[in-house]
């Protein structure tokens, strides 16, 4: 599903993100 899809790559974006910040 093309909804899900995006919702599993706006996740993994999200706790990317908070890596850049812990780290940064």
């Amino acid at each position: 599903d093309e909804e899900q899809k995006i919702e599993k790559m706006t996740r993994s974006f999200l706790l990317l993100k908070n890596k850049l910040l812990v780290s940064g």
